[in-house]
């Protein structure tokens, strides 16, 4: 079965935790967290993994994947708090590859547009 056809309550849960995550951003005081921006949340069949997958257009992948394990625990935290379930889906942050597809596309694209 394709992840956007699963059932009602995860397709719930993926926009609440992205939710909740966009807040925690948002009232973080590490500047790279707040410049982020989540393109899509992936969580387990069985509710026990949630996989953030986030866009970083101007900061190094680097800096923004320390950034996010440095307060990963803190937002898992805050949000188990605010999350109205028997248990809270362990969080994961990546980076999503859309972006770098989308970069090489568009190099390619300006290599051929200049032959």
């Amino acid at each position: 079965m394709r992840k956007d056809q699963r059932g009602g309550r995860v397709n719930r849960v993926n926009s609440l935790i992205r939710q909740l995550v966009d807040q925690e951003f948002i009232r973080s005081s590490d500047p790279i967290l707040n410049s982020l921006t989540i393109a899509h949340v992936d969580t387990s069949p069985d509710m026990k993994r949630s996989t953030v997958f986030v866009l970083a257009m101007d900061k190094k992948r680097s800096d923004v994947l320390d950034s996010l394990f440095k307060n990963r625990v803190r937002i898992q935290k805050n949000i188990s708090k605010q999350l109205d379930m028997k248990f809270t889906p362990k969080l994961s942050f990546e980076l999503d590859p859309v972006a770098d597809n989308a970069e090489k596309l568009n190099s390619i694209f300006n290599t051929i547009g200049n032959e």
